[in-house]
């Protein structure tokens, strides 16, 4: 996993033209709503809060209303097109030269997949 907690993930949606949109975190049932992803222990209905530890394995909930902006077709008709990736900031070496100024760029794109996820609104 690129975070060492729920708090400090990063998942961006991918829209189009380049551009892209950072979720949300639900930390609690209540958040689980549009453009929100939460962590849960594999196994478990349970959001994981505590710090991830890279040999556990978690499964990862993004929420996307089918229709609206995170959707790609924005066309409410049972399938959501979402292309999302996981986000890691760049890590700051110590000591030794440093290429100058502040790094603050992502770096680590990791291209989930193109993962379709197909979400049906409850009427």
């Amino acid at each position: 996993m690129l975070a060492d907690s729920l708090s400090e993930l990063k998942l961006v949606k991918i829209l189009p033209g380049g551009k892209g949109e950072l979720f949300s975190v639900a930390t609690k049932s209540a958040d689980f709503k549009d453009k929100y992803v939460t962590l849960l222990k594999s196994g478990t209905s349970t959001i994981h809060t505590d710090a991830i530890v890279p040999t556990d394995t978690y499964t990862l909930v993004a929420f996307v209303k089918d229709g609206q902006s995170f959707d790609l077709d924005e066309a409410a008709n049972g399938v959501v097109i979402d292309p999302m990736a996981v986000l890691q900031a760049k890590t700051q070496g110590g000591g030794g030269s440093s290429s100058g100024g502040c790094s603050t760029g992502l770096a680590g794109l990791m291209l989930l997949a193109v993962i379709p996820l197909v979400l049906k609104k409850k009427k």
